[in-house]
């Protein structure tokens, strides 16, 4: 998952920078941010019922994938057309990758960041809702529910700093 999450994370920040305005950038990522993690909720609910009801966990798994395929390919041929686009050559794209990765600001930011959302999501994903279920005797479908509160407040907090900082 987490390899997936950094792809289509890139490909965001390449649909925000090429179709909208600079000034609403931090803005618009925290809205994608907050998509996403809707998207986690409806997805984990939607693989939950595809594999308790209608087929096994690797048909649910075959049938996510496939729709993986088709975003990639939808995203390969409107991706590559923005309003503003402009060429640039092999120099410049590895500068600039260069600049990025010696920027002591996106190593530090990154690493806060990684140490402080890793291990909540990381508890989110593996222990919220058997946690949730034991703590309070409930069935594993509200606990598992109760437990995605946590991917909505990020969404709603997401929106919020994104459109505070902007």
């Amino acid at each position: 998952m987490g390899l997936g999450a950094a792809f289509s994370f890139l490909n965001g920040l390449k649909i925000i920078n090429n179709w909208f305005h600079p000034k609403r950038f931090a803005y618009l990522i925290g809205l994608f941010m907050a998509l996403a993690s809707a998207g986690i909720v409806i997805l984990r609910a939607s693989f939950n019922f595809l594999a308790a009801t209608t087929m096994q966990w690797q048909g649910a798994m075959m049938t996510f994938g496939i729709c993986g395929l088709l975003f990639a390919v939808l995203f390969f041929c409107i991706g590559r057309s923005a309003p503003h686009h402009q060429e640039s050559n092999q120099r410049t794209v590895w500068n600039d990758i260069r600049h990025v990765f010696n920027s002591s600001h996106v190593w530090v930011n990154g690493i806060v960041i990684g140490l402080v959302m890793g291990p909540l999501f990381a508890f989110e994903a593996t222990w919220a809702t058997p946690f949730v279920k034991t703590a309070y005797n409930l069935p594993y479908s509200t606990a598992a529910m109760y437990s995605l509160l946590l991917v909505l407040g990020y969404a709603i907090g997401i929106v919020f700093f994104g459109r505070v900082s902007t």
